[in-house]
């Protein structure tokens, strides 16, 4: 029985490959405090009404606004909480699960950025983990602030540069692109990650500095 066991585990090997295995836990691991806590209550978190507020509006009306008290022009934030009200109307808990899978999608992008700087599995998922339950990130992954979705495109940002460095892509300079406007149109801040991507298409013939994959890690 037992060399039937073993056998097939290399099966099982085969069809789960690495990326998705992990891919699974992650899921799994942040999957697990939503249904032990049910956090996703149907009322605001902090000021999160105020990105809110804007979402309902333009399910409302059509109309892209933003309230006077809104810090940042956030269009890409309402668009994507909008999405997720949209099966049953709008409500703080289809906001507060829409920031949960952009959170999902940061660990997730967070994954893909470490194994691309070369780190093994069992360190890049340990990292995960370590983002994840960073207290900061894990509260407000369960609210409507721009704090995780920004985090969540700049991490996808990274990761997409890394691999057009390292592999010398240009698909993955044009994601990059991407998500350097995304970060914008969550925070204004972001358009500092368009200093990485000028650096990045500096011409070779040019370029004084050819980052290795540890100085790309440190600038990350």
């Amino acid at each position: 029985m037992s060399s039937a066991v073993g056998g097939r585990l290399p099966s099982l090997r085969a069809r789960w490959p690495g990326p998705l295995a992990d891919l699974g836990l992650i899921v799994l691991m942040w999957a697990m405090p939503l249904v032990a806590l049910r956090p996703l209550q149907d009322s605001p978190f902090v000021d999160d009404w105020v990105y809110a507020w804007a979402v309902e509006h333009l399910l409302r009306t059509g109309q892209l606004k933003m309230l006077d008290w809104s810090v940042s022009q956030n269009v890409a934030h309402v668009l994507w909480g909008a999405l997720f009200c949209l099966p049953l109307g709008f409500s703080f808990t289809a906001l507060r699960l829409s920031t949960w899978a952009a959170s999902l999608l940061g660990l997730v992008g967070l994954h893909v950025l470490l194994r691309e700087l070369g780190v093994r599995r069992v360190d890049a998922l340990v990292g995960v983990a370590l983002l994840a339950f960073y207290p900061v990130y894990f509260i407000l992954s369960l609210s409507f602030m721009t704090d995780v979705p920004f985090v969540t495109v700049t991490i996808w940002f990274f990761a997409a540069l890394v691999r057009a460095l390292t592999r010398g892509s240009t698909r993955a300079l044009a994601a990059a692109t991407l998500f350097a406007c995304l970060a914008v149109a969550v925070r204004p801040v972001g358009i500092f990650l368009t200093g990485a991507l000028l650096l990045a298409r500096w011409p070779s013939s040019t370029r004084w500095w050819r980052p290795t994959r540890g100085q790309i890690a440190a600038a990350a």
